[in-house]
């Protein structure tokens, strides 16, 4: 398994540098409206290029590939040309505006990887099985896409060529300020605690990014939207959906963090029964992520409105905090400072976001809603304070206890929000006009 780990993680890194930021480039150019077959094209071809470029130098460390990930350096340039084939396939749906169907791709992918892998392992195959399990995922998303991407095609001039680079140069340190916040805090860890603190950690990381699942689906469907309203001068547009980003960007989060402080040990003891002292830790990164959430919905707001170079200072100071500040407080604090350095980079972030996207357009911050949120989750959490009492003196299972706490709680939280807020109530009621019949 330690195996299969290192060849996820090193193809993460690969397909970063195979990227480069140019498939979010081309969701920019694309859908702006103008070119999109030369964009398309444009954009494929660079991609292309620098897939040449790390297969190569894959090929030519193949011995140490082939020793980091247990044999598997046959699949690394397959499955790299996989996972780039699919970033341009989702780009190209995505700049069009077609985000509801990159999201579908995205879970055949989960799907098919998952059912594939357990049958191959199933049938001894083994690590082998689950390679190529993770392949087979890519390239049914890649086959689906296909059939819905407006594949059209033409051949680029230097001008579009010139657009893509002149954006990408900027946007790829956007992805890997991403990985940096999802990775140098574990990375820092590993090398001065303990490895079953560094498990526990990790653990916890992976639950908090769970709950950051909607607000990265906010960036998607916003971040050509805001493009095209720019393209097209439509100023005080850009504005609304910068606050209708941050309004609904912690929808999921905010009640996640009362939800940890209550539930994290039960929720972490599933896992096992050291895990629960990671209770702490858990309630730290959701808060990190939900304040990390806002930050990237600002800067995910300057690159639609073609101001990458903006964002580029900004993850630049993001990374450098966030190494420095680790490295600082875990030396003084150990685990738990950590998890403060991670909440630290993303305050810092988020204050020097704000006000750069401020300077560039007019827009207003949501308060109230986030306000409303904040008050749903709070009674959330008193009304399961009261309820978790009573259910630990039911006598249920420690599981089916969990899962009925959380399921309460879920639908205390979103009652409450739908009841108080409005703009929740009339998003809701939009997006499911048999509302009405049903309650």
């Amino acid at each position: 398994m330690g195996y299969y780990a290192g060849t996820v993680a090193l193809l993460a890194w690969l397909k970063l540098g195979g990227d480069l930021g140019l498939s979010t480039a081309m969701v920019k150019r694309i859908s702006e409206g103008d070119n999109n077959a030369e964009y398309t094209s444009a954009g494929a071809l660079l991609i292309g290029a620098f897939f040449v470029c790390i297969s190569i130098l894959i090929y030519l460390n193949r011995s140490p590939i082939d020793e980091y990930t247990g044999g598997n350096y046959n699949f690394a340039i397959p499955l790299l040309g996989l996972a780039l084939s699919q970033s341009i396939i989702k780009a190209i749906l995505n700049g069009h505006h077609r985000v509801h169907i990159a999201g579908v791709i995205y879970g055949i992918r989960i799907a098919t990887r998952s059912l594939v892998q357990i049958i191959l392992v199933f049938a001894g195959m083994g690590l082998t099985g689950m390679v190529f399990g993770y392949g087979f995922g890519f390239l049914m998303a890649i086959l689906v896409g296909i059939i819905f991407a407006p594949l059209s095609i033409s051949t680029p001039k230097t001008k579009h060529i010139t657009n893509i680079f002149s954006y990408a140069k900027y946007s790829w340190l956007g992805e890997f300020e991403n990985r940096t916040f999802k990775d140098v805090d574990i990375v820092v860890l590993a090398a001065l605690v303990s490895p079953s603190l560094v498990g526990i950690y990790s653990i916890t990381w992976s639950i908090s990014q769970f709950l950051n699942i909607f607000n990265t689906a906010i960036r998607q469907v916003m971040f050509p939207e805001i493009s095209r309203a720019q393209a097209h001068g439509a100023g005080d547009e850009v504005g609304t959906l910068v606050n209708r980003a941050i309004t609904f960007s912690g929808l999921f989060m905010i009640p996640g963090v009362f939800g940890s402080v209550l539930l994290g040990e039960e929720i972490l003891s599933i896992y096992g029964p050291e895990f629960a002292k990671g209770d702490l830790i858990l309630t730290l990164l959701i808060l990190a992520s939900l304040i990390y959430g806002y930050q990237r919905q600002f800067l995910n707001a300057l690159n639609g409105i073609d101001r990458p170079d903006i964002s580029f200072k900004i993850n630049l100071i993001f990374i450098v905090l966030n190494i420095f500040l680790n490295g600082a407080l875990i030396l003084v604090f150990g685990w738990t400072g950590a998890a403060v350095a991670t909440i630290l980079s993303a305050l810092i972030g988020l204050f020097y976001s704000y006000t750069r996207i401020r300077s560039q357009i007019d827009f207003s911050l949501p308060i109230w809603e986030i306000t409303l949120q904040l008050f749903a989750s709070s009674f959330m959490g008193i009304a399961l304070a009261i309820f978790r009492r009573a259910v630990q003196l039911s006598g249920v299972g420690a599981i089916f206890s969990l899962l009925i706490l959380i399921s309460t709680g879920v639908v205390l939280y979103f009652t409450t929000l739908y009841l108080i807020s409005p703009l929740f109530n009339s998003t809701v009621r939009h997006n499911l006009p048999n509302l009405d019949s049903i309650i």
